[in-house]
């Protein structure tokens, strides 16, 4: 690849208000940018609470992510959220990456930016590290149980980022990127 069209890596996450794409809203996000040459972050990594209606709340997701209503109906409105990050992430530069990205954050994304009514300018190129990790283990011979995030932190021994370990949106962003630089151990 020519380094002109080189795209670095942005790593996303969100926390929901559910689990289910076409009813549920996004209640946070975080994001930070990796370059592509060097995996080392760049620029300044991004977190904010985004406005939710919270119709159709799902209790259990609040377990996930400590998220309390209150602090949700006072965040900022998605519009505003996702102009910030077009402002530090232009899409002309970036490329999506994430954990489960592609069955989860883009979806819920995708949805948040038409209501919004933001282009979604990623298109399909989308680095899911998921599948990334499973290739990993296969090639190295290992087998687990479970490819989950979890499963991948515990295997590589990757760390948390304070008490909450990688349950808010830019813990996850930092766990999935130590965990992403870890596998390349494994080949």
């Amino acid at each position: 690849m020519r380094k002109e069209h080189a795209l670095d890596l942005l790593m996303i996450d969100v926390e929901t208000d559910g689990s289910d794409p076409t009813v549920n809203e996004i209640v946070q996000i975080g994001a930070m940018m990796i370059d592509r040459e060097t995996l080392k972050v760049k620029g300044e990594m991004y977190e904010s609470l985004v406005y939710a209606s919270l119709d159709n709340f799902q209790k259990g997701a609040m377990k996930v992510h400590g998220i309390p209503p209150s602090d949700i109906w006072d965040a900022p409105p998605g519009v505003e959220v996702y102009n910030e990050i077009l402002d530090l992430y232009p899409k002309d530069k970036t490329i999506l990456c994430g954990w489960n990205i592609k069955g989860f954050d883009a979806l819920f994304m995708k949805k948040a930016f038409l209501e919004a009514e933001l282009p979604w300018g990623w298109g399909y190129h989308i680095y899911d590290l998921a599948p990334i990790f499973i290739w990993v283990c296969d090639m190295a011979g290992i087998k687990l149980d479970s490819y989950s995030l979890d499963s991948a932190v515990k295997l590589l021994g990757v760390k948390g980022r304070g008490k909450k370990d990688y349950h808010g949106a830019l813990d996850d962003c930092i766990i999935q990127y130590r965990v992403m630089k870890e596998m390349r151990r494994l080949i």
